[in-house]
């Protein structure tokens, strides 16, 4: 990860953003950082791969189960 992607996106915000969890404007805000930083996408990337991967285990909580089968 990018300083500047570290400095903006944690992965705990990348989650939240994938399950639709987060403010409009903290979504603007990641959205940009996402089409502006490649190591940026590549975090998200990553984040998204994890939270396949937490579904298929059976891993997620059942208000993030909810949220990601929406």
């Amino acid at each position: 990860m990018s300083k500047n992607c570290e400095l903006v996106i944690e992965d705990e915000s990348i989650r939240r953003y994938l399950l639709g969890e987060l403010t409009a404007e903290d979504e603007s805000a990641l959205e940009e950082r996402f089409f502006d930083d490649d190591e940026c996408f590549l975090s998200i990337d990553a984040v998204s791969t994890e939270l396949v991967r937490d579904y298929l285990a059976g891993d997620l909580s059942p208000k993030e189960r909810q949220l990601f089968e929406s």
